[in-house]
């Protein structure tokens, strides 16, 4: 961005910069990098009539009690905010939820948009997403993946075994703390990876992922405890790290636990949206614990994960090519919904069938699924073009994520200083434009890496 450059050299920070009013030139957004910013928002905005979009929100409630949220819109081109609103008069309220919602589609287009992501798993926006697909019913209302897998992880953690063993641990992340010395052996005997092996992803998971790298590092925690006879708690933690029924204990529950967690470090480490995939990831643990099947049946499963498992080559195709009961009727729920011309209706089913038996371009297609060069989305481009209605449809579910907004992780400061902010108008305005420029800027970065942007960003902030 040549503007967003040029605001960079002219920004109070810039030591070769000399400006007379450095604190009110810190906070002043100049027309041209807003105008920039709103070109590349429009730029993205062009993709949502081909591949469909996701509205995601970033919800939460402020130190006040005050309910917020931060609409983003989501495609394969990246991800941009829309607008923010406080939406605390609308608790518990469906009928205005929906009114809500709807006004949000319309701005978004409501022919482009597929989903809407919720990171709330309440009752109350399970009852909204029903009644919304009677009054909009091309549009889905999911719950984020990751927020439903919290929540299991949650209720895994108040099972008796699960309890009592990472009480267990807990004890020995306590002497860890109080024995820096002990954590600092652990980093030279386990080449630096200390406590936890890889990034907290999110907070429930952080006891699970402690416990799993213990695991890994059983043998090195026996030595550290060995090495530090004269360290507060040795002789409990002693007891534990030496006895084998503890470490049994702890396999079966990093077997419940850690496939889990691997989910929510797929969707944020995939290049690919990975609706093509929660399907038959949640599928192999979801049988293991009754919690878990509570909250994907309840909560977190949609038709769309069914039909986006039916419409992904590559799982598609590696099985038998029957269809499951659950995912035909998922499928035929998104065929119904999509379009209310039953002639439509009619083409997407033979053209399934030309699909289930690789028929045409689909046997190419079907041959190369082995190496998955290219996203579930990108194959149905290449090998789809002979079913277009089919087509479209599948392109347009497989290009979704499945998280919401929160793991994005925008500063809610500065919408808090915002909901907080005088009846000015020009303070409203200034604060506006700030929080669009900030926000974007972010979502931008995290899909290009600019660090030039990175930087401004820091400026901006």
């Amino acid at each position: 961005m040549d503007s967003l450059k040029k605001f960079i050299t002219l920004s109070p920070h810039n030591p070769e910069t000399e400006m007379e009013d450095q604190q009110a030139s810190k906070t002043e957004i100049h027309e041209y990098v807003l105008n920039e910013m709103h070109e590349y928002v429009n730029g993205i905005k062009k993709s949502w009539a081909i591949t469909g979009c996701s509205i995601l929100f970033d919800q939460w409630t402020d130190a006040m009690g005050s309910d917020l949220v931060n609409v983003l819109v989501n495609s394969p081109k990246g991800t941009v905010y829309l607008c923010s609103f406080g939406i605390s008069v609308l608790r518990h309220n469906v009928s205005a939820m929906c009114s809500f919602l709807m006004n949000i589609i319309e701005e978004v287009g409501k022919d482009n948009v597929v989903q809407i992501v919720s990171t709330s798993t309440s009752a109350f926006m399970k009852e909204v997403g029903d009644r919304l697909a009677v009054e909009q019913r091309k549009v889905f209302v999911t719950m984020s993946a990751s927020s439903c897998i919290g929540l299991i992880l949650e209720k895994l953690k108040e099972l008796k075994v699960i309890k009592e063993t990472l009480k267990e641990v807990e004890i020995i992340t306590n002497f860890m703390e109080k024995n820096p010395e002990a954590v600092n052996y652990l980093q030279e005997l386990s080449n630096g990876l200390g406590l936890v092996a890889k990034p907290v992803i999110l907070d429930a998971a952080r006891p699970f992922q402690i416990l799993e790298n213990f695991y890994l590092q059983k043998e090195s925690l026996q030595k550290v405890v060995l090495l530090s006879p004269d360290m507060v708690d040795v002789e409990t933690v002693a007891d534990l790290v030496f006895d084998e029924s503890f470490w049994i204990n702890v396999s079966s529950v990093i077997s419940a636990a850690i496939p889990l967690v691997r989910v929510v470090e797929c969707m944020n480490n995939s290049s690919h949206p990975y609706m093509g995939y929660i399907y038959e990831t949640m599928d192999q643990v979801h049988s293991i614990w009754e919690v878990i099947d509570d909250v994907w049946d309840k909560l977190l499963h949609n038709p769309l994960h069914s039909a986006g498992f039916f419409l992904n080559p590559y799982l598609f195709y590696a099985g038998n090519q029957n269809i499951d009961p659950e995912v035909a009727a998922g499928m035929l729920c998104c065929i119904v919904r999509s379009t209310e011309d039953t002639y439509v209706q009619d083409t997407i089913v033979i053209e399934m069938e030309r699909y289930r038996t690789a028929m045409g371009a689909f046997k190419a297609g079907k041959d190369i699924c082995e190496d998955q060069n290219m996203s579930p989305g990108d194959w149905w481009n290449e090998f789809g073009k002979e079913c277009p209605t089919l087509q479209r449809l599948a392109v347009r579910i497989l290009n979704q994520t499945c998280d919401g907004g929160s793991r994005f992780e925008l500063d809610r400061s500065s919408m808090e200083a915002l909901v907080s902010a005088g009846k000015n108008s020009a303070d409203l305005k200034r604060l506006t434009d700030l929080i669009f420029v900030q926000y974007n800027m972010k979502l931008r970065s995290l899909c290009s890496s600019d660090a030039n942007e990175m930087a401004s960003l820091d400026r901006l902030q």
